[in-house]
């Protein structure tokens, strides 16, 4: 499964914490290179940052999350699944209040693209 590269690079700064602006607030926490490599940790992964830069190491490790096995044509990998579930996580709220509607809608933005949308009791759905 391949995504578009601008899509891949929303969620990275959504993963990274990277406002998108330095006016705006970010609704996704702030992650260094250390968090990074928790985060993909909490997702049940190994990948670890290697000190480059944070949102393009994020978007190719994402690059490679999408390369691995889909249970179906239709439906992201199950890693994927859980990098999405982890950075929607509700403890992880930034300038907002949970539901996270204003994080969510911003996700829900860059999947469309890819035929896919985060909804707020289950994984990626199509």
């Amino acid at each position: 499964m391949e995504f578009k590269q601008r899509t891949l690079m929303q969620i990275a700064d959504m993963i990274c914490g990277n406002p998108k602006s330095p006016e705006e607030k970010c609704l996704f926490r702030y992650q260094s290179s250390s968090r990074l490599t928790e985060f993909f940790q909490d997702c049940d992964t190994d990948y670890r940052h290697d000190g480059s830069t944070r949102n393009y190491w994020v978007a190719e490790t994402l690059k490679s999350i999408l390369k691995e096995p889909q249970a179906s044509a239709n439906a992201p990998p199950e890693t994927f699944a859980r990098v999405i579930r982890v950075l929607k996580d509700q403890a992880d709220a930034e300038n907002e209040e949970p539901p996270r509607s204003g994080a969510l809608t911003i996700l829900n933005a860059a999947l469309a693209r890819e035929g896919f949308e985060r909804r707020k009791s289950r994984g990626v759905n199509t």
